[in-house]
């Protein structure tokens, strides 16, 4: 009886651990199958992103299958409005000087500005042999420079804007000014670059201030460019930060920027917050708004870098204009030109809080005689 029933129970044993057996190769099949599934998933994910970045920016980012918004990766110097409206970035124009700056414009400087502010510069051709100051006069002549329609060039544009931070200490102490300076910008979970024209900066590299230019006037984007190179100036000073083992970085940090066309500035100041570099890493949308002021002295002329480009200019040359009128008008404008200069100059010199109150109306009596054409 007890064999029988070993024998008996030897079947069903079998039986039960032959079902085991299945049931786990099936559990261990499915576990591989997901494996597989996973790796085919990131493999194809991978091979997406390699061969279209635009593609891998519309791709679900979830294993949960949820879509967000994705923006591809874009290097600093192609910026434009679609990059501001993605990341939710307003740019507001202030109304005035007191409005942006939260106060008053001064009115005292050291010795070397105010030489500075004394040069005439209303005549079409100004000299600089009798400046006492090397670097007042290495600063006129960058400003005269870029007024000549024939040098107007970038270089011009930014040994002017590098001069002029000199001419107020912008170098002094841990700080410097450098040109053709080259950030890495952290976009989409990819690395590009951003490279403003001129920036201040510490002995720790950390950016303290922006310059950037207006190279073309059609298809380029000096202001979302430099709203890039604020971010990346933003991620680069985290990460400094974190790789000196430095106190942290402020979650939130206005740094501060000037555009320049020609010798004419507009200033911003860039409301830049940990939350908004991380979108822009991650390349995705933020729920916020990330708010820029922006500040242009009222009034200057936009001929700046070229009197003829001024079509009430070219009409009157053309078609009979008196030469003593026409020299006349070319005095005034190159005048306005050199006084739009003076103007950066003052807002720089606070510094970067300052601005000649009377240059509005100055222009609109001066320019008279445009507005008369």
């Amino acid at each position: 009886m007890a064999k029988k029933r070993k024998g008996g129970a030897a079947p069903a044993a079998s039986g039960a651990s032959s079902e085991a057996q299945a049931v786990t190769s099936g559990l261990v099949g499915i576990g591989k199958s997901r494996a597989a599934i996973e790796i085919a998933i990131s493999e194809a994910a991978t091979a997406i992103e390699k061969a279209t970045p635009e593609a891998a920016a519309a791709a679900t980012s979830s294993r949960s299958g949820v879509a967000r918004k994705r923006i591809p990766c874009t290097s600093g110097s192609n910026w434009t409005e679609e990059q501001l409206q993605f990341f939710n970035i307003h740019v507001v124009r202030e109304a005035g000087f007191e409005a942006f700056f939260k106060e008053k414009p001064r009115e005292q400087f050291n010795q070397e500005v105010a030489e500075f502010l004394d040069l005439n510069l209303e005549v079409v051709r100004p000299k600089t042999k009798d400046v006492v100051s090397s670097q007042v006069k290495h600063a006129a002549k960058d400003l005269i420079a870029v007024t000549k329609s024939h040098r107007n060039d970038e270089s011009a544009v930014d040994d002017m804007s590098k001069s002029l931070l000199q001419l107020f200490d912008y170098d002094s102490g841990e700080r410097s000014v450098r040109t053709r300076c080259t950030l890495q910008l952290e976009m989409s979970n990819r690395k590009t670059e951003a490279t403003p024209d001129v920036c201040v900066e510490d002995e720790d590299t950390s950016i303290r201030l922006l310059v950037g230019k207006d190279r073309d006037l059609k298809g380029h984007h000096p202001v979302p460019q430099l709203i890039a190179e604020a971010i990346a100036a933003y991620q680069e000073n985290v990460d400094l930060c974190e790789r000196l083992v430095l106190p942290a970085y402020p979650e939130e940090k206005v740094i501060p920027g000037i555009v320049m066309l020609g010798t004419r500035p507009a200033f911003y100041l860039i409301h830049m917050t940990r939350a908004l570099s991380d979108c822009v890493k991650q390349g995705e949308k933020p729920e916020f708004v990330t708010m820029v002021q922006e500040y242009v002295p009222p009034n200057l002329p936009v001929t700046i870098s070229d009197a003829m480009l001024d079509k009430r200019l070219r009409y009157h040359v053309g078609f009979g204009c008196p030469i003593s009128k026409i020299t006349q008008l070319r005095r005034k404008i190159v005048m306005a030109t050199r006084l739009a200069s003076r103007t950066m100059v003052r807002v720089v010199a606070g510094p970067f809080k300052d601005i000649i109150e009377q240059v509005e109306n100055f222009l609109n009596l001066e320019l008279g005689l445009l507005h008369d054409l």
